[in-house]
């Protein structure tokens, strides 16, 4: 199963997304990752040696992955923020570019 990978952040969902894969028996492999911040992606390029590691979802993708996993940014979101942009939002309107993305990936899967 090919996997792509969005908001990453450290990659904490996906180690624990791929354990769940390999428990029920499936080979899941990344095809790719995007993480905006430098840090993350250090401790990407270290977790997951050989991954694509993009750092910005509203550049266009080719290719193809069966499962998405994507934990998006919601401070815009926030109940702590006190002024909510909502889904318009800098940050959250990036979910609008992520659902290009699984689009051109055509994912059947989007955790």
């Amino acid at each position: 199963m090919k996997v792509a990978s969005f908001f990453t952040g450290c990659g904490g969902l996906d180690l624990g997304v791929m354990a769940a894969l390999r428990l029920a028996g499936q080979q899941p492999e990344h095809v790719l990752m995007c993480e905006v911040d430098p840090y993350a992606q250090s401790v990407l390029r270290r977790q997951f040696p050989g991954v694509t590691i993009l750092d910005d979802v509203r550049k266009s993708l080719q290719g193809k992955a069966e499962l998405v996993i994507a934990g998006f940014p919601c401070q815009d979101l926030s109940r702590a923020k006190r002024d909510k942009d909502g889904m318009e939002g800098e940050r959250s309107g990036l979910f609008y570019d992520l659902c290009d993305r699984i689009r051109e990936l055509d994912a059947q899967y989007v955790i």
